[in-house]
């Protein structure tokens, strides 16, 4: 899906914020979306306060693609 290639782009990139409003958008489109799942997940989970959702979004991308299980090294 392309918001999900374009907010992993950005991310690269360094554009946090923005990455994070794509893969949010991806995931209203295609809520079962696996890898923008673990995306936005990796995002949440650098921070405390969203440690808990980003484990909930980990926990679902990795049972929706079990090859996914890189998602808990993050």
């Amino acid at each position: 899906m392309a918001c999900n290639n374009l907010g992993h782009h950005l991310l690269n990139q360094g554009r946090v914020t923005e990455a994070e409003a794509l893969f949010r958008h991806a995931l209203r489109i295609r809520p079962r979306y696996a890898r923008a799942l673990l995306n936005l997940g990796c995002i949440l989970g650098q921070r405390a306060a969203t440690a808990e959702e980003a484990v909930t979004m980990l926990e679902e991308a990795t049972r929706l693609e079990p090859e996914l299980f890189h998602a808990w090294n993050n």
